[in-house]
């Protein structure tokens, strides 16, 4: 679409809009729409979701949680972008990466057309009877997700001395 007139590169987003099922409601057509083009080329947003999670400490325990993407773009959601992988970092809080859960740098991929991907983040087993523990993930973007531990190993209590 290089070269095309505005006006032309509008007409070609509003088909594709209503090609895609985003039909034709009421103020639709916008006069400054950009060219599709600079659509489908810009990135979405990339979250977690939900951006907190709760997870019991266990044998087997893991932390699922998802990553979701979506444009603010456009008058409707574009629903295909390219393929892309993003890395989730873990950081240590009151739980700690080793002995709490294991920390390495998770690639999560999503493909043509997901919205959401899930992923999984080990979670230790130990016999310390401890308060509920907190670890951050984290994207480059600065977007991140709290994820507390809550411990199985007996009732915390705390005592006057």
């Amino acid at each position: 679409m290089e070269g095309l007139p505005h006006k032309t590169c509008s007409l070609l987003a509003l088909l594709a809009a209503v090609a895609c099922g985003g039909g034709l409601d009421e103020g639709f057509y916008q006069p400054t729409m950009r060219p599709i083009r600079e659509v489908i080329n810009s990135q979405p947003d990339i979250s977690f979701c939900p951006s907190t999670i709760s997870v019991h400490e266990g044998v087997d325990a893991f932390a699922t949680i998802s990553l979701c993407r979506q444009s603010n773009n456009f008058h409707y959601e574009v629903v295909w972008w390219p393929s892309t992988t993003v890395t989730v970092t873990s950081l240590s809080g009151s739980a700690t990466a080793g002995s709490d859960f294991i920390s390495t740098p998770i690639s999560v991929t999503f493909g043509n057309f997901d919205t959401e991907v899930p992923f999984s983040v080990t979670i230790l087993n130990d016999s310390f009877i401890e308060r509920n523990e907190t670890f951050t993930l984290a994207l480059s973007n600065g977007n991140t997700a709290t994820v507390t531990i809550v411990d199985e190993d007996g009732k915390f209590t705390t005592a006057s001395v």
